[in-house]
């Protein structure tokens, strides 16, 4: 008589796993998939939209670029020839009468898409320009401003795509400093054809007082210019095709050495924009905030501010920061040298070297005055 050998339950559960593991797996493909041809299906209808309504104007038009001195007065600037799209909007408008205009970026001209207005700012974020359902949307205006474009400032909406489509490729201005090729941008209506000059680059949260809309040129709406020019990532003006290289040689090292390197040289850097301004290089400084550097760190399980060589050199937990003078971070590092510290420990750091910077700011205004 023979014994019959058991099965093993466990090969049953490992099936059953795999298996699972295999749906999920053919499901995320199909899922990717899907995505991947929505993207592909959006990009290329907007190809054949634009080869059947637009080509490069035969007829390049020459414009005067203009600035302005310390006064006001317009100083007129050297004939630049450009060449703006040409839109057939006879034709964008039988495929969709909701088609109020054409944007173009010079520098990045992928970045050329007919602009639609809904009836509210959810229609288009998830349809095409033929009004079909498509996660990239298209680029559309603010469904209460002036479809002619002639309200003070006009808010143009487009996704991020990953794909680079649409508005994805936008940081390229100032990630790549494509900006450096061209800072205009071209918005063609069955009216004209205007060209309007980039002041300004930023991220902008939802719900920010970037997406504010104005009604008139009053001392609110300059205001409020002002203020997005002073947010920009970038001073597309002040500096020029210039570039300052800031060196610090630490004569003696005493703790803290890059941190008082960063106080430091924004000093040397204010003072090198101020002689450009003075001897007429340039026409305002390019610097839009103070900033200022210190460390602190826990000895002995003391939090300390701006280290010296012998604290520095024992610290339990060392911690940098740089400031603008409205006290928000630019960088901060933090590294548990003995040990690891807690959120609130470091909390408790960061504030001790917003204190430090507070008083290495007024140091620096007295040494610079006000620059801004």
């Amino acid at each position: 008589m023979t014994a019959k050998k058991k099965k093993k339950g466990g090969g049953i559960f490992w099936k059953l796993l795999f298996l699972v593991a295999l749906c999920v797996f053919c499901f995320s493909m199909y899922q990717l998939v899907n995505i991947y041809l929505g993207y592909k299906k959006g990009v290329d209808e907007y190809h054949a939209v634009a080869e059947a309504t637009t080509v490069q104007s035969s007829e390049p038009l020459e414009v005067v670029e203009e600035k302005k001195d310390e006064e006001g007065n317009l100083i007129p600037e050297e004939e630049l020839t450009v060449n703006p799209p040409e839109v057939d909007f006879d034709a964008l408008k039988a495929i969709n009468d909701d088609v109020v205009g054409w944007l173009e970026l010079e520098a990045i001209p992928s970045i050329s898409y007919p602009i639609a207005q809904g009836e509210d700012n959810e229609y288009y974020l998830h349809r095409t320009i033929k009004k079909t359902y498509n996660f990239a949307g298209s680029v559309f205006i603010d469904s209460t401003n002036a479809s002619d474009f002639s309200d003070c400032n006009t808010i143009i909406y487009g996704h991020n795509m990953k794909n680079g489509s649409m508005f994805g490729k936008l940081k390229q201005m100032y990630e790549s400093e494509k900006y450096k090729d061209s800072k205009y941008l071209w918005i063609c209506t069955p009216n004209g054809k205007y060209r309007y000059e980039i002041f300004s680059m930023q991220y902008a949260k939802v719900g920010s007082d970037v997406y504010t809309l104005f009604s008139a040129h009053d001392e609110q709406f300059e205001a409020y210019v002002k203020k997005m020019a002073k947010q920009s990532k970038v001073d597309m003006k002040a500096l020029g095709e210039r570039t300052i290289n800031i060196d610090c040689d630490v004569l003696q090292g005493d703790g803290g050495t890059r941190t008082a390197s960063v106080t430091g040289g924004f000093v040397a850097l204010a003072l090198a924009c101020r002689k450009l301004v003075e001897e007429g290089y340039l026409g305002a400084t390019p610097i839009r905030h103070f900033v200022t550097g210190v460390s602190a760190g826990i000895v002995d399980e003391q939090a300390l501010l701006d280290l010296q060589y012998s604290e520095d050199s024992r610290a339990q937990v060392d911690l940098n920061c740089m400031m603008t003078e409205q006290g928000q971070l630019i960088e901060i590092q933090g590294t548990g040298e003995g040990r690891p510290f807690t959120v609130a420990e470091q909390q408790a750091l960061v504030a001790l070297c917003a204190k430090g910077c507070g008083e290495l700011l007024a140091k620096q205004k007295e040494i610079l005055g006000e620059i801004l």
